[in-house]
C-alpha cells in the first residue's frame, strides 16, 4: 500500500463523501482507535457514528489543503476543509487537522481535530 495524498483522498471519498461503511475495514485495523476532537471511538463505535451520519447528511465535500507523511511512512498528517449539507439543507464548513499512525497497510490510530469556519 502506498500512503500518499491520493490514498487519503480515496479514504475520505469512500468513508466521508460516499459514506461506504463497508469500506471501513479496508483502511483501518480491527483494533484501531479514532479520536474526533475529545471523543474516542473503537472501530465498531465509529461505524455506528458513520451510520448516523449517513442517515442525517445529504452530501459532504472534502478539499485537501496540506498533506505530510513521515520519512519512515509510519505517520500521516493532513489538513482539509469538509463541507457537509444535512437533510434540511443546512451547510457546515469545518477546518480539519488529521494525524494517523499506521500499522502495516492500515491506520491504527486516527486523530481528527476540527473547528467550524
Amino acid at each position: 500500500m502506498i500512503f500518499n495524498k491520493e490514498y487519503m483522498y480515496q479514504l475520505y471519498k469512500d468513508i466521508l463523501i460516499e459514506q461506504k461503511i463497508e469500506k471501513f475495514d479496508n483502511y483501518f485495523t480491527a483494533d484501531c482507535t479514532i479520536q474526533v476532537n475529545d471523543k474516542v471511538f473503537n472501530a465498531e463505535e465509529f461505524k455506528q457514528r458513520m451510520q448516523k451520519m449517513k442517515e442525517n447528511i445529504k452530501s459532504i465535500k472534502v478539499e485537501m489543503v496540506n498533506f505530510f507523511i513521515s520519512q519512515d511512512e509510519s505517520e500521516i498528517t493532513d489538513t482539509h476543509i469538509s463541507t457537509a449539507r444535512d437533510l434540511n439543507g443546512v451547510e457546515r464548513k469545518l477546518f480539519v487537522m488529521q494525524q494517523s499512525k499506521l500499522e502495516g497497510n492500515k491506520i491504527k490510530n486516527f486523530i481528527d481535530v476540527y473547528y467550524v469556519i
